[in-house]
């Protein structure tokens, strides 16, 4: 029996932006027709040239007994290799517009949705939160985000045979 995962981004918010780095940034979540896809905006303006001597952690964190509770899973990679390599949401974000090195000036990102059709196996959870954690080389914290999402496993084979 085939699985794949769909994602419910329910919300997004701005944890701390470092106004050493950036002087402003702005997240959020949009749909735009009844029973599409949600996706994810956001909007930053750096001080200074990101490039691969930064660091992108993924912390999540299971929704259980009305609490948010870390979770095992976590995921560390450098700013570029996040960008032009992660196949579930870095490669989107970059497709979407954000190039490295990042230049200093005003990005804007918008419409971001990660698409697991191919992902090998269900998460473990059911309600999570994605803590992004942007990091310099030095370990200044340069930015920290979270995206609240809802997970569905879908069972493939059962779905296109109710189709047919």
């Amino acid at each position: 029996m085939e699985e794949s995962i769909k994602i419910f981004v329910e919300r997004a918010q701005l944890i701390a932006l470092n106004p050493k780095y950036l002087s402003c940034g702005f997240v959020n979540v949009t749909r735009y027709e009844r029973g599409g896809s949600f996706y994810v905006n956001f909007e930053f303006v750096n001080k200074v040239l990101f490039s691969n001597d930064a660091t992108v952690t993924m912390k999540f964190f299971e929704y259980r007994w009305n609490k948010y509770y870390r979770s095992v899973v976590e995921f560390h990679y450098k700013f570029c290799d996040f960008i032009e390599k992660d196949v579930y949401v870095g490669t989107v974000i970059g497709a979407n517009g954000l190039k490295c090195p990042v230049k200093p000036g005003k990005h804007t990102v918008m419409n971001v949705t990660a698409h697991f059709d191919d992902f090998p196996s269900p998460l473990p959870f059911e309600k999570a939160r994605v803590n992004f954690i942007f990091n310099t080389s030095n370990g200044d914290l340069v930015a920290e985000g979270a995206v609240y999402f809802s997970v569905k496993n879908n069972d493939v084979k059962n779905k296109k045979a109710k189709r047919i």
